[in-house]
């Protein structure tokens, strides 16, 4: 179910350390069953990485008892919230997880800026991960002396401008209210989802019911057209959707196809839009004699 940004990084870094990946896969409903993740953990497993929620398939996993059946095996996890952390609230002090992570930009902040949530327990590391200036106390030859966290974990010069004008994107979103949006984004993919249901010409992917479990994001295909000609054609009346694997080539293998159409829902999408949406769908039946 994993983003490619939360794979790579890891199949590359076990070439390096000669540690072993092992991979949780989906069931057939297209979620993770954390009775799958029983049997694939090991006295040997270290670190458990998973995603928030699907960037392709709009899945919410349920991260609270997934970190909580790692904790009780010993096991550190790491959460991709680049999906999750603008359509669900997350409280991490309750959580408990020991990393979560997410991009500025995927809750309508700056480009290139990062979150990293590390949990306090970690913060007595003697080597940090990465060196650089702003993040000594001394430094002789033989001998260095490091900042406490969060200096000790961000060496250089800090994006300041991005920093700056991320606070007042949480603070917008904030005033929405992030169980509003999570409310109004649900409704909005019900209606959505029952609209696509009643075309034939349409396969969804996923999508037995809607819930705070799944939302927000919704994969489809034009039935025997590429998602490229659809995605091309939908520009001509103004619509923008994204199309492809999405950076998740493993989702697309076990839905057997090379590509999907993919809506994403946000607070400021309307009904009519929607509607507006499945009468052009129309439209490309018609012109592509479907």
């Amino acid at each position: 179910m994993e983003h490619h940004a939360n794979l790579l990084p890891f199949f590359n870094l076990s070439k390096v350390f000669g540690f072993k990946l092992k991979l949780w896969k989906m069931n057939d409903n297209l979620e993770l069953d954390i009775k799958d993740l029983e049997n694939l953990l090991t006295n040997k497993t270290k670190l458990l990485c998973v995603t928030h929620m699907s960037n392709v398939l709009g899945v919410v996993n349920n991260i609270y008892d997934i970190v909580k059946f790692c904790k009780e095996n010993g096991i550190m996890v790491l959460i991709d919230g680049a999906q999750g952390i603008v359509h669900s609230r997350i409280d991490l002090s309750e959580l408990g997880t020991d990393f979560y992570v997410f991009s500025t930009h995927k809750i309508y902040g700056p480009f290139g800026l990062g979150v990293v949530y590390v949990n306090r327990k970690h913060f007595g590391r003697q080597v940090p991960p990465f060196s650089g200036g702003s993040m000594v106390r001394s430094v002789f030859f033989n001998d260095v002396s490091y900042l406490g966290p969060p200096m000790f974990f961000e060496p250089g010069t800090q994006a300041f401008s991005q920093i700056f004008t991320f606070k007042y994107s949480i603070e917008y979103l904030k005033s929405l209210g992030l169980q509003n949006i999570e409310e109004y984004e649900i409704e909005l993919t019900k209606y959505f989802i029952n609209e696509l249901n009643q075309i034939d010409f349409i396969q969804v992917y996923g999508y037995n019911n809607v819930s705070n479990k799944r939302f927000a994001i919704v994969p489809f295909n034009v039935k025997g057209i590429h998602p490229h000609d659809v995605s091309f054609l939908l520009d001509q009346y103004n619509i923008l959707i994204r199309v492809g694997h999405h950076c998740a080539q493993l989702i697309h293998h076990k839905l057997n196809v090379p590509a999907t159409c993919r809506v994403s829902f946000s607070f400021y999408n309307t009904k009519e839009e929607v509607d507006n949406f499945i009468q052009v769908l129309w439209k490309i039946r018609k012109f592509l004699y479907l």
